[in-house]
């Protein structure tokens, strides 16, 4: 009896013995304090799974050095006019370029930046290669941007304050930045064609002269 209870105990330890063997407690995570992604219950480091925020930037996404004139974080770049544009990409630096007001090439350089439709051209070939303009005095005072599939005006647009015709007919605009009706009470703007809705068709949106038709599901 006591030889078999031996022997029950003696293959108890040994089953206890191999089952410990084949256990794995093993927990693999990423142990570098530094990374986003720090595992405390990890035992076993693995490098491959570290997170690490991009250069300049914290976990959190949020920038932690400082951030140049042109609003780029960790940049070095230049904006001279302080326009918002950095200087490598602003088509116009300082009030005038060429004899064109650098308000005005502003604007017209946020409609090619903002619609994709025309993004692959120069803003000095507005007026020659499409679209049409004409200048007063380095001012603009005509434009018609008419039949250019373009989805948005830009914010800037009330910088056109020497406008006396605007021509954005036959576009795809959907909705029309408030700034619009800050251009001069003379200006004449014509906006029929486009998928605007009768929202815009409210004593607060007078200053589009021409609206309808319009191509809109309210």
């Amino acid at each position: 009896m006591i030889k078999t209870l031996n022997i029950i105990l003696l293959l108890a330890l040994i089953f206890i013995g191999c089952e410990d063997l084949f256990s794995d407690d093993t927990v693999y995570g990423c142990l570098d304090l530094n990374a986003c992604n720090y595992s405390s219950s990890a035992n076993t480091s693995d490098s491959d799974l570290c997170e690490y925020p991009d250069e300049n930037f914290d976990c959190q996404g949020e920038c932690i050095a400082l951030i140049d004139p042109c609003g780029v974080c960790g940049g070095s770049g230049i904006d001279v006019d302080i326009d918002g544009l950095c200087d490598d990409i602003d088509p116009c630096i300082g009030n005038y370029q060429d004899d064109y007001s650098c308000k005005d090439i502003q604007v017209l350089f946020d409609f090619i930046r903002l619609n994709s439709s025309i993004d692959s051209i120069d803003v000095y070939d507005i007026g020659n290669n499409f679209g049409i303009t004409d200048w007063n005095d380095g001012r603009l005072t005509y434009l018609s941007l008419a039949d250019l599939d373009l989805d948005i005006v830009p914010e800037s647009i009330s910088l056109l304050d020497s406008l006396e015709i605007l021509f954005l007919n036959n576009n795809n605009f959907t909705q029309l930045p408030n700034t619009l009706c800050d251009l001069p009470s003379t200006c004449d703007i014509f906006l029929q064609d486009n998928n605007l809705c009768s929202e815009y068709q409210t004593p607060e949106w007078s200053c589009i002269n021409q609206f309808l038709p319009q191509d809109c599901q309210d």
